[in-house]
């Protein structure tokens, strides 16, 4: 599992990634600088990020691919993010059942239609694959008001393609 740089990681807004389409950069080497070796990222390593904005509502949708997780940002806000939550998904080999945790990290802790959307958007994840082996979600949400039905669907459809298309390019490039 390569490592990165917390500096890196701090310096960049939330929704950086909407800049750019797709940013890679190769896998970590090491350089000797005086009498320590420090670990640089090479292109391969850092994450792959696809963004989208749909219109009606203007929301603009960020999907990135980390090694060990799944971020996806959604803001309505102008690139702001208000609400952060981790989903996770367990499969039980003994009753063939899912669970989803969702917890709230960051932001209005009131708000369950946040935390539906992280279930939601990770249930579509899960499914995609074995169901079984499903890296954890971070979630990154400003909505402006409620969402009705037809908007929440949307969101959550234009995330799952965003994420099936991140992953064509990853499989493509190994």
């Amino acid at each position: 599992v390569p490592l990165y740089p917390i500096a890196l990681t701090l310096s960049l807004s939330p929704l950086s990634c909407l800049h750019s389409t797709i940013r890679r950069s190769a896998p970590i080497q090491s350089i000797t600088n005086y009498s320590f070796t420090m670990k640089r990222p090479t292109p391969a390593a850092l994450p792959t990020s696809l963004t989208k904005t749909i219109e009606n509502p203007e929301t603009e949708l960020c999907v990135t691919i980390f090694s060990d997780r799944i971020q996806i940002l959604v803001s309505q806000k102008l690139g702001k993010i208000g609400t952060m939550l981790s989903c996770t998904h367990e499969f039980s080999q003994i009753d063939n059942s899912h669970t989803y945790h969702v917890e709230n990290l960051l932001g209005n802790r009131e708000d369950a239609l946040n935390s539906v959307y992280a279930r939601q958007i990770m249930e579509q994840i899960a499914g995609l694959g074995d169901g079984i082996n499903c890296p954890p979600l971070l979630l990154g949400i400003t909505l402006k008001g409620k969402s009705s039905q037809q908007e929440f669907k949307l969101i959550v459809n234009e995330s799952l393609s965003l994420y099936q298309e991140a992953i064509k390019i990853i499989s493509s490039n190994n």
